[in-house]
């Protein structure tokens, strides 16, 4: 297992469980259907239909901490040079990296709820398609399920329909 790896499998495991509190109950079909749609035409499905709640002061906790790991060790080096520097510069620097550090999280705050929604979907995936695989078979879902809306396919009959859509190709 390569680093790369160990990092996704420790973000999974240990960093989006203190993050985000999530449900107990399993994903619905037709939730899935809408929040598979979504998240294929790039959009972000709403977090109340997949089970899980942002927890935004334990994401800014995260964050500050990571921040003082990539900063500080850098300031403390350079706190020499630092001191010697004009209060005013010092100022304006502190502005800009106030600003770095909001725009910043939220990017961070953006892509942990992507990845959050993509593995919510991936969870609920194999539970109601078992014998497809989420990567090959994402798109063709959405398609069919776009299909069947237009089609006005009655929620009883969805899951049958997109069964047989699928099978069919």
């Amino acid at each position: 297992m390569n680093l790369q790896e160990k990092i996704n499998r420790l973000i999974d495991t240990k960093l989006l469980p203190f993050i985000f509190k999530t449900s107990e109950q399993p994903m619905l079909f037709s939730d899935l259907l809408m929040a598979n749609k979504a998240n294929q035409e790039g959009m972000r499905p709403e977090s109340a239909m997949l089970g899980f709640r942002f927890r935004k002061g334990r994401a800014y906790l995260f964050y500050i901490v990571l921040w003082h790991i990539a900063f500080g060790i850098p300031a403390l080096i350079f706190h020499s040079f630092l001191v010697k520097i004009d209060c005013h510069a010092l100022i304006v620097f502190a502005v800009l990296f106030t600003g770095v550090f909001f725009a910043t999280f939220l990017m961070f705050s953006e892509w942990i709820q992507e990845r959050m929604t993509l593995n919510l979907i991936k969870k609920a995936w194999k539970i109601h398609y078992p014998h497809f695989k989420y990567d090959q078979h994402a798109q063709e879902v959405a398609t069919i399920y776009k299909q069947a809306c237009q089609e006005d396919v009655h929620h009883k009959d969805m899951r049958l329909y997109i069964y047989n859509k699928m099978v069919a190709k």
